[in-house]
């Protein structure tokens, strides 16, 4: 899809320009490029190439035409605009008018320009797309730089805001919305007095006066502030004056960084040394200082405890070896020392026994990592001693449940694994290294949710995690899961995790043993997918099964079948209870269907109704089918079908059948059903009776038999090429049994008929619109020949006079003769065309027929209008046709006839008090050629009448209320209805 970026070279400008006259767009192309050197001009024809170039080259800007093959400018701007919303689009079209217009501007058009006479039109168009491009490539720009200072401003971690004077937000930062729990959209336009309590709200507006006030940036040392999940942070703001750049008005640039964080690690830090100085005032172990150099040792803690000893009798560390240790424990404990006084090792951990008086010996394990204090080089070992007595004592009881434990350990029929309460593998045994490919000792010191025996998932992790920390906790965690082996088979593991306790119930380790249930899980899994799938396709299907023992006459009903008839679950049935439910007209059925199976073994499928408990009638299907053993009958089983709807289906379209056969016969055309292999399935009453043949006659013909105005391979063409949706309409005509000949307009539509694709038609008898068209012809003739001769006349001589004579009234009679012309010219269109007609528009009729009063001579007439409505009609045509009417009412009414013009319900008429119209001529007064008049031309009101046509409204010739003639216009459209 094209990506909307500048051309690659910004000078050049990529035009498409897309219009169905090749030779107009490729001279186009020409002059645009001479109009600006930077100009690179492609040209298509159709609305697909066109979205082709959009879609695969870099257009910077598209011209196009309105009327274009298949689908219109309009059509083609949406198009681009799925693919290209930005995409400059000018409309460049030789179809001038509001209404396209209107709707261009309504599509988002970026311009509009009307073709043009004459190359100058070219420098218009390229100057419109210098300016829509050079527009779109700044807007472009801008909205980069928007959209990188927006990036950077939600990147930021802390919260940035820009307020005005009167506390209003104007910018505001991702952090800022996410800790108030709602949207920069939301906060930008609020007040500060929306967002933030009262009373940091006031605060805050109290230090906004003051940067707006001095100038000057302020550091606010501390704020907190509750955000909207509840959690308490610290804040060190800054506001800072600011100048708002759409406004130049003042406003505070507001920063505030977050130390929470650092506040939260300094008091912990604080009340780790508290800790800590508390720890060895009070500490059961024993911490020393032993200054390298000189062997002294400072202590705190419980040394007599440990040793049975003053502090002060032995001062240094090797007084204390020679008093304190065991003596078979003096050299290693020496040892340790040396390493630690000539730089072999700088910390280290050593075990070693007491020697007390009182015989009671006791372990110590004592840990030091060596310092030094700077320039002065000084040395020293610090250190922490612990009593591990009990802990020794535990390990040797420990080795002994090692061994017993081993025995169970290496169980080959279950896994087998020892984790420490964080989950960390201990120990495993060799039954569980057969399902991945590693080694015990790859896994050992391996969180369980990093062993290859698992997924490695965030999901997985969590859930393994959970387990593990319920069984710390003290839980006996249950689990079963699935799992992959290395080559790729799948197996399912059942086991537990149990808390491993000491003496004191302290939760020490955890034991996961599980057992390979792959196998037995696979038999479970088949069995529910079985009865899964069972009872999903009684419900898709909406089928219940039943079953029956012929010896004992229980039924066993599916659960789906209780529901699907309403019958409580925990009912027990039989034969009888079970026949029952059926409708009692329908129960005879379904006995003499399982009576019949029983006796000759056979199948049965039956419909009968069955009364719901709650009185609902339904129609099923049953259906039965025996299994045979040893030549009897043992066990009859079956299904249900609630088939219900069908058969109203069935019902209804035997009823919709009968009804379209009643419409098809009833309607007053000839139609008819016809095969796509052109052979005639239906006809109705009409078609019998316009085409004089008998209803089996016609059945056993083809549309080509009656048709005399297509050849054969013409109307076969149309039936073989009737478009799938949509009609097809063609003028043709039709041959009757006797030899007539009846012009009709044939609209054919593809339907199924029995099931299968057939065309139906109906045929319109178009005599009288035919007779209309002749008369428009001959009219057209007339209009052509017999007026423009006199015209071109009585110019030539207006021409002569003026040579002769210096007349103002000549200046009236060239304008006679224009508007001559311009009527003879709007006749001669209307008879050309027909019905068809311009924009229609509101029309005030009392103005229209002032203007028409004073365009036709009137000599004494007098004109009395009673008319105050709008109507919409041609303005141009409705002139016609007043202009006619009141011409025929001054002609044929006198000198100084009356004339009105007054409104009607639907309508409006005109009327005179001259002589009238006889009533054997009403009729006749609209035919072309009649007038009662030597000098008329006989086409005046031939005139109203296409006029009348042409708007679908209807003309009435009547009396007057004085004698005259009355002309009657109805079925028209008042603006105010």
């Amino acid at each position: 899809m094209r990506s909307e970026t500048m051309s690659p070279d910004p000078d050049t400008i990529h035009v498409l320009h897309v219009d169905d006259d090749p030779d107009f767009v490729d001279l186009a192309a020409v002059f645009l490029e001479r109009a600006n050197s930077r100009f690179d001009v492609e040209t298509a024809t159709t609305v697909e190439d066109g979205l082709r170039r959009v879609e695969d080259d870099d257009i910077d800007c598209v011209v196009s035409d309105y009327d274009l093959p298949g689908r219109s400018g309009i059509e083609f701007l949406e198009a681009v605009r799925t693919t290209a919303p930005e995409l400059p689009f000018i409309l460049y079209t030789g179809k001038g008018s509001e209404e396209v217009a209107s709707d261009a501007i309504s599509a988002g058009v970026t311009d509009y320009l009307q073709k043009e006479r004459g190359t100058d039109q070219y420098t218009v168009l390229a100057n419109r797309i210098t300016n829509a491009v050079e527009h779109h490539r700044s807007q472009q720009v801008v909205e980069r730089s928007e959209r990188r200072l927006r990036e950077v401003i939600d990147a930021l971690p802390h919260l940035l805001h820009v307020v005005d004077e009167d506390g209003t937000y104007h910018v505001a930062n991702e952090a800022l919305a996410e800790f108030h729990g709602t949207t920069v959209d939301t906060i930008e336009g609020s007040n500060v007095a929306d967002i933030l309590p009262e009373a940091q709200a006031a605060k805050f507006q109290h230090h906004l006066d003051r940067v707006l006030a001095t100038g000057e940036t302020i550091h606010i040392q501390q704020v907190r502030l509750e955000a909207a999940n509840g959690d308490q942070h610290v804040f060190e703001p800054r506001l800072l004056p600011y100048n708002l750049a759409d406004t130049g008005e003042r406003a505070v640039l507001g920063i505030a960084v977050d130390v929470t964080e650092r506040e939260r690690r300094e008091s912990e830090l604080q009340r780790a040394y508290e800790r800590v100085e508390f720890a060895l005032e009070r500490t059961d172990a024993l911490i020393f200082d032993v200054d390298l150099d000189t062997g002294s040792v400072v202590r705190h803690g419980a040394y007599e405890r440990f040793f049975n000893h003053d502090p002060t009798e032995t001062p240094t560390w090797q007084d204390h070896c020679e008093r304190a240790v065991h003596p078979e424990d003096r050299e290693a404990f020496r040892q340790f020392h040396r390493e630690l006084i000539d730089g072999e090792r700088t910390s280290g951990e050593i075990e070693y026994r007491t020697d007390p008086e009182d015989g009671e010996v006791r372990w110590i394990r004592a840990y030091a990592h060596v310092k030094s204090d700077g320039e002065a080089e000084s040395r020293h070992a610090l250190g922490i001693s612990r009593d591990i007595t009990d802990q020794k004592e535990r390990e040797r009881e420990l080795r002994e449940k090692e061994r017993r434990y081993r025995a169970v350990f290496n169980d080959p029929n279950i896994l087998v694994g020892l984790l420490d309460t964080d989950g960390t593998f201990l120990d495993i045994n060799e039954m569980a290294m057969g399902y991945v490919d590693t080694t015990v000792d790859a896994v050992r010191g391996t969180p369980l949710w990093e062993t290859p025996w698992f997924e490695q998932s965030p999901a997985v992790e969590a859930e393994l995690r959970d387990w593990v920390e319920r069984a710390a906790s003290g839980e006996y965690v249950e689990f079963e899961t699935d799992l992959v082996k290395p080559s790729g088979d799948s197996y399912t593991l059942e086991g537990v995790i149990r808390p491993v306790r000491d003496d004191a119930g302290d939760v020490v380790s955890l034991l996961i043993s599980d057992r390979d249930v792959t196998e037995r899980r696979a038999y479970h899994r088949e069995l529910e997918q079985a009865r899964d799938l069972l009872v999903q396709t009684e419900r898709i299907a909406d089928v219940g099964g039943w079953e029956m023992d012929t010896e004992t006459k229980e039924v066993f009903w599916t659960d789906h079948l209780f529901e699907l008839l309403g019958v409580d679950p925990e009912a027990e049935l039989v034969l009888d209870e079970a026949l029952n439910y059926y409708h009692e007209d329908d129960r005879p059925i379904i006995e003499r269907a399982i009576e019949d199976t029983l006796e000759t073994g056979t199948s049965f499928d039956v419909s009968a109704r069955f009364r719901r408990p709650d009185g609902e009638v339904r129609w099923l299907r049953v259906q039965g089918t025996p299994v045979v053993e040893d030549g009897d009958v043992v066990t009859l089983r079956g299904a249900v079908q609630d088939i219900t709807q069908r058969v109203e289906r069935e019902r209804s379209l035997e009823q919709a059948r009968a009804e379209y056969e009643e419409l098809f016969d009833g309607m007053n055309d000839s139609a008819w059903v016809i095969s796509t292999d052109a052979e005639f399935l239906a006809v109705n009453d009409a078609a019998v009776e316009t085409t004089g043949y008998e209803r089996e006659e016609l059945l056993s013909m083809r549309p080509h038999d009656i048709d005399a105005g297509l050849d054969d391979d013409e109307l076969s063409a149309l039936i073989e090429n009737m478009p799938a949706d949509g009609s097809q309409v063609f003028e043709t005509v039709q041959r009757t049994k006797d030899g007539d000949h009846i012009p009709v307009e044939i609209s054919s539509s593809l339907i199924t008929y029995h099931g299968e694709t057939a065309i139906l038609s109906i045929a319109r008898d178009i005599s009288n619109r035919k007779r209309r068209e002749s008369r428009l012809a001959e009219f057209a003739y007339v209009a052509s020949h017999d007026l423009r001769s006199p015209l071109n006349v009585a110019e030539g001589h207006l021409e002569l006079a003026r040579e002769a004579y210096d007349s103002p009234h000549l200046d009236s009679v060239a304008s006679a003769h224009d508007r001559m012309e311009t009527l003879i010219d709007d006749l001669l269109t209307l008879a050309q065309e027909g019905k068809d007609l311009d924009d229609l528009e509101e029309v005030d009729l009392a103005s229209l027929v002032e203007t028409c009063w004073e365009s036709v001579p009137t000599e004494d007439a007098i004109l009395d209008i009673d008319v105050t409505r709008s109507l919409r009609a041609d303005r141009s045509r409705l002139r016609q046709l007043l202009e006619n009417l009141v011409r025929n009412a001054v002609e044929h009414g006198g000198r100084d006839v009356t004339i009105t013009v007054g409104q009607l319900d639907g309508g409006f008429y005109v009327e005179d008090d001259g002589t009238g119209i006889a009533a054997a001529d009403t009729e006749a007064v609209f035919d072309t050629g009649y007038s009662s008049d030597e000098e008329g031309t006989g086409f005046g009101l031939s005139i109203v009448e296409q006029v009348v046509d042409a708007h679908e409204w209807e003309v009435r010739v009547t009396t007057s209320a004085t004698g005259g003639a009355r002309f009657e216009i109805t079925g028209i459209e008042w603006v105010d209805e």
